[in-house]
């Protein structure tokens, strides 16, 4: 029984992510620019507002709907 509960005890373990993922606050089109050793991201909505996030050139960019 007490191995059980360890178990339990580290599924619930909190840790936090050494790289956590970016989640834009917009929605709209986005468009990926590659800039020396840098990756330059912009978001924008369909109102004309725009958000710029930047990422070294190691980030792997995913984009999903």
């Amino acid at each position: 029984m007490t191995q059980g509960l360890a178990r339990v005890e580290e599924l619930f373990e909190t840790r936090f992510p050494k790289n956590p993922a970016v989640i834009s606050d917009l929605d709209g089109v986005i468009e990926v620019q590659t800039l020396e050793k840098n990756l330059l991201v912009r978001v924008t909505a369909h109102e004309l507002e725009e958000n710029q996030y930047y990422f070294s050139g190691e980030y792997v960019v995913m984009v999903k709907p």
